[in-house]
């Protein structure tokens, strides 16, 4: 990462997220609570799968190879993404498959 400079990881890591949270919004069967204004996200993007609970979500996920983690807030758990400048836009691109496959 220090050869790389901050400035590309930065911009890395926005650039993955975007693509994650702009992925997700998009799905009806989806919702995103991670805000999609860079200015207010960056590394995690948190979100919900109408008819599963958080733990389903995560499990479903890791059945089809895809990390997800729970996030867990003070009243609420979310699942969620951590896109981070280990991974590819098409690692996301596989995530958002397997998330849109949940109906």
């Amino acid at each position: 990462m220090e050869s790389l400079g901050r400035e590309r990881v930065y911009q890395r890591v926005h650039e993955l997220n975007r693509q994650c949270k702009e992925g997700l919004a998009a799905m009806p069967h989806v919702v995103l609570h991670t805000p999609l204004d860079d200015a207010l996200s960056s590394g995690i993007t948190s979100f919900e799968v109408r008819g599963y609970n958080t733990d389903e979500v995560v499990e479903r996920l890791h059945e089809q190879k895809i990390i997800a983690t729970k996030a867990s807030y003070q009243y609420y758990q979310y699942a969620r993404f951590t896109p981070g400048i280990i991974n590819t836009p098409e690692e996301v691109y596989q995530a958002l498959e397997a998330v849109r496959s949940l109906r």
